[in-house]
């Protein structure tokens, strides 16, 4: 039987595959949405059974309403205003359904890169080293998710930037809202996330923008997808291992 850590595995290599053949494919513009929305909320499955499985049905589901709340205003002001991520723009084809004048893939992707990052910080107990290390999950999968969006025309900024024609401006963004996500789930989410289901999204994500990294040979991006991706999954076989650890029944030696 596969165990479904190895379903994973071959499930990223597929995505990276079709990220790669996203650039030398022209598919008609529909066609292109529709899959790319259906793969998304695919991935967000999981995610969100992640936090329903956690917190409970009915404190998970407000937690998710919460976090794609969140997610909507922050993008319809980001829009508007250029702030915090710097003037950018979203090209016709990711358009076509929108909430609240934000596309549908804003909540279906931002909002499991911030719980796919929190989980990651549950590897430690300190709320400092949490923040850390999730602000640095998350700002390391925008390093490779941007400048394959880019790529592929999905968005484009006003600004050029240092990464790939990625601005400054947009990192510092993630970082301003990757906080306010870290403190509503912070004080929201009470109990550990299952590692797999809730960074399933985030690594998904990840794979398809590293194939499109390499299809379009940004070097420094598909390696930090890679690296990204192997950091994840070796988190996860340590966080299986310590289970299997607990799991094990203790034996006492009887006294003679």
């Amino acid at each position: 039987m596969i165990k479904p850590y190895t379903w994973t595995l071959l499930l990223l290599v597929f995505i990276t595959f079709c990220g790669y053949q996203a650039i030398h494919y022209t598919v008609p513009e529909l066609v292109s949405t529709w899959s790319g929305l259906v793969l998304l909320f695919g991935l967000a499955v999981p995610c969100a059974w992640s936090v329903m499985h956690s917190e409970g049905v009915q404190r998970g589901g407000l937690i998710l309403l919460l976090l794609v709340t969140f997610a909507v205003i922050i993008e319809a002001i980001a829009l508007t205003t250029g702030y915090p991520y710097g003037a950018f723009a979203y090209e016709q084809s990711a358009t076509h359904i929108l909430i609240a004048g934000v596309p549908i893939l804003v909540p279906l992707s931002w909002v499991p890169l911030l719980l796919g990052s929190f989980s990651v910080s549950q590897h430690v107990k300190t709320i400092g080293y949490q923040y850390l290390l999730m602000i640095t999950t998350l700002l390391t999968a925008d390093l490779v998710i941007d400048p394959g969006a880019v790529a592929l025309g999905q968005w484009g900024y006003v600004a050029d930037g240092w990464w790939y024609h990625i601005p400054i401006s947009n990192f510092l963004g993630w970082m301003v809202t990757g906080t306010i996500g870290f403190i509503i789930m912070k004080v929201t989410i009470r109990h550990k996330l299952p590692i797999l289901q809730a960074q399933i999204s985030m690594l998904g994500q990840v794979a398809f923008f590293t194939g499109v990294a390499i299809a379009s040979t940004l070097t420094g991006a598909w390696f930090v997808g890679m690296l990204f991706m192997t950091t994840l999954f070796i988190l996860q076989s340590y966080d299986r291992s310590r289970k299997k650890i607990h799991a094990q029944p203790r034996t006492t030696t009887a006294a003679t």
